[in-house]
């Protein structure tokens, strides 16, 4: 019982954290596409791939490229999370959603549809940058 609190109350306390962050701010209505990027890895990260198990990749991180209905844009990065991740349509072009929250405790919500799960996808996210507005 003890091990099972360790394990998932961090997570618990990092959705909480979300949900009061998108209370404050609200939703808006996006259209996001999720891009897969190469950085430089940190110290750390290339130290624990050298862990035997899976095999991760500590230089591809996920981003979400999100545009506003109003042209402006916003540069966010995937969180880490087990269970919630973007639809696979979401790497072939921009899909319908909301983003909501802000800095560290940001929320990308995918419309559902498709094949699979018709219900909404919540996923992690982290504010890296305002993209220019679109040219009208």
């Amino acid at each position: 019982m003890i091990a099972a609190s360790v394990c998932f109350t961090p997570g618990a306390v990092l959705w909480w954290m979300r949900y009061e962050s998108v209370r404050r701010t609200g939703w808006r209505a996006v259209t996001v596409q999720a891009v897969i990027v190469s950085e430089p890895a940190g110290c750390l990260a290339v130290a624990l791939a050298a862990v035997p198990g899976p095999s991760v990749d500590p230089e591809r991180k996920l981003d979400y490229v999100v545009r506003y209905r109003d042209g402006e844009g916003a540069r966010l990065r995937g969180g880490a999370s087990l269970w919630h991740r973007p639809p696979l349509l979401a790497f072939d072009r921009a899909q319908p959603g909301w983003v909501g929250g802000t800095g560290r405790s940001c929320v990308v919500l995918f419309a559902g549809g498709g094949w699979g799960p018709r219900r909404p996808r919540a996923v992690p996210a982290t504010f890296l940058a305002d993209l220019p507005a679109r040219p009208q």
